[in-house]
């Protein structure tokens, strides 16, 4: 497993694969994305990949942890000279989180303490499990801001509780299917959630023109599967649908009412 550097804190990114397949999942394929960002920035160094799979031959899915090796290391155009590779396929090694399953890769990388302050890549988690309430950037909004305006709250004690926090998630009309421009979003809610185990969310889902309560449910339980799967513990997560019955707007006279009355909000208690 990877070395810790004196000046350097270790943080780790896992991508996804579909099956046994070298295709990435879209969110990890996303996250990949903003990873050689960063990478090609140079604000991190890449020191360890690990590959796994799985499956019950042993020799094949070693094979196909080795393909996903060179994957990620070519799209993120990292140079191997320097990068600790391990193919793991089929065996498993000490890990401090639960993962969503073993087709994956983990990304082991360094960030020196001069970028302590910089905005971390999506998803990234600390080996150590320490998060600190400096770090923590809440995005969160009351009912009446415009959504499109994020509001920073990084203190435990000021995060709004019993009443409801719309957050800037957008989803396709008439659609259960979360934009990708909010996944983002997403990440932010999970690491507001894991950094402070007390906290626990309720998540309604609303519509706009009209009645539905199925698609309502499934916006807000896109928002709970997402959390679960990333390891948020469900006696502390709730959803429910609310179909149009809690607009924020009425009546609802332009594209913008609509897109603000199609949402998902949540309610925190601690």
């Amino acid at each position: 497993m990877c070395a810790f550097h004196a000046n350097a804190r270790i943080e780790l990114q896992s991508v996804y694969f579909i099956g046994k397949s070298t295709e990435l999942t879209e969110y990890s394929g996303f996250i990949l994305e903003r990873l050689k960002s960063s990478f090609t920035n140079g604000d991190y160094q890449i020191i360890e990949i690990n590959a796994f799979c799985e499956g019950s031959s042993t020799s094949e899915c070693k094979m196909i942890a080795s393909k996903r090796l060179i994957s990620v290391l070519n799209k993120l155009e990292a140079d191997s000279v320097d990068v600790t590779m391990n193919s793991f396929g089929t065996e498993r090694i000490p890990i401090n989180f639960e993962p969503v399953h073993w087709n994956r890769v983990d990304i082991y990388y360094s960030v020196v303490e001069a970028w302590r302050n910089q905005d971390k890549p999506l998803e990234a988690q600390r080996i150590d499990s320490t998060v600190t309430k400096d770090s923590l950037s809440a995005l969160i909004h009351t009912p009446e801001d415009n959504v499109d305006n994020f509001v920073e709250i990084p203190e435990f004690d000021l995060i709004p509780v019993n009443k409801p926090v719309a957050v800037p998630l957008f989803f396709e009309e008439n659609k259960g299917i979360m934009k990708k421009e909010s996944l983002p979003v997403l990440d932010q809610l999970y690491r507001t959630l894991m950094s402070y185990p007390d906290l626990k969310a309720h998540f309604r889902g609303h519509v706009c023109c009209g009645h539905n309560n199925r698609i309502s449910s499934k916006r807000a339980r896109y928002v709970y599967k997402y959390l679960r799967k990333r390891g948020v513990p469900k006696e502390r997560i709730s959803y429910k649908g609310y179909s149009n019955t809690i607009p924020l707007v009425t009546p609802e006279r332009t594209d913008a009412d609509r897109a603000k009355n199609r949402r998902v909000d949540v309610i925190y208690t601690k």
